[in-house]
C-alpha cells in the first residue's frame, strides 16, 4: 500500500512524493492555497478584481475561541508568493486576514485530512491529467 512520504509547494504545485513498495515517486497536483478575510461580505466583488486573487467565495467559520460559525471570504489565490503584502494590505483596511501563516503543503493536508508517511488508498489519483478526488485511508503504518 503507498504512503505519503513527503510534500513541497512549488510554482502553484503540490508536489507529493509517495512510496509504494521500494518507489518513490512525486506527484504533481495544481493546488490554489487560500487565505479567509473578515470584511463586510458585500466586499466580496472588490477583492475578486484584485490581480493575484483566483477565486472568491462566502463560507462560516469561526474566527474567535466560544464564537459561533459566521460568514466570512474564502481568497483563492493564484499563488503564494505575495500573500504578506496582500494580506497587509486587506488588514490596513481594518479587516482580519486569516491562514496568512498556514503554507500551502500544510493547508493541503488539513483539507485532505492527511498527514506524512499517511497509509493511502489505492485510488488515489494525483496526475493533472486525471482530474479525480483523492480516496485516502488514515491509517497509521
Amino acid at each position: 500500500m503507498p504512503h505519503l512520504l513527503d510534500i513541497d509547494y512549488r510554482d502553484g504545485h503540490i508536489i507529493l512524493w509517495i512510496m509504494h513498495a521500494s518507489r518513490c515517486t512525486p506527484h504533481r497536483v495544481r493546488y490554489y492555497p487560500r487565505i479567509y478575510l473578515e470584511c463586510p461580505i458585500q466586499n466580496r466583488h472588490l477583492i475578486s478584481t484584485l490581480p493575484q486573487v483566483r477565486q472568491v467565495k462566502v463560507e462560516q467559520k469561526i474566527t474567535s475561541l466560544s464564537q459561533e460559525p459566521q460568514d466570512v471570504l474564502a481568497i483563492s489565490l493564484n499563488d503564494w508568493s505575495g500573500v504578506f503584502g496582500l494580506a497587509d494590505m486587506l488588514e490596513q483596511r481594518g479587516w482580519k486576514a486569516y491562514n496568512v501563516d498556514l503554507p500551502p503543503p500544510r493547508q493541503f493536508l488539513l483539507e485532505r485530512g492527511l498527514f506524512p508517511m499517511a497509509r493511502l488508498d489505492q485510488h488515489l489519483h494525483l496526475d493533472d491529467d486525471q482530474q479525480r478526488n483523492c480516496c485516502v485511508r488514515t491509517g497509521v503504518p
